[in-house]
Order: C-alpha cells, then structure tokens, then sequence
C-alpha cells in the first residue's frame, strides 16, 4: 500500500543486459578501482 495511485507508463519495454563488452568498458575504463560497481560480478 503505497497511499497513492501508482502511475505506470503505457509501453513498458525490458532492459537487454549489458554485453561483455559493455561490462568490459565499464569496470576496466569507467570504474577501474571498483568504487561504483562494487560487487558487480
């Protein structure tokens, strides 16, 4: 029970995962010392 009246868009679309060399640019260029995604794999 949220108290009031969720709102839900009318085209919901699913989030394809990341490819290897998306997660790849992420942890060794993006995020190299791990602080954002701790944990991530």
């Amino acid at each position: 029970n949220t108290g009031w009246q969720l709102k839900v868009a009318k085209h919901l679309r699913t989030t394809e995962p990341v490819t290897e060399k998306e997660l790849k640019i992420l942890r060794e260029e993006l995020d190299p010392t791990g602080i954002y995604l701790k944990g991530a794999g």
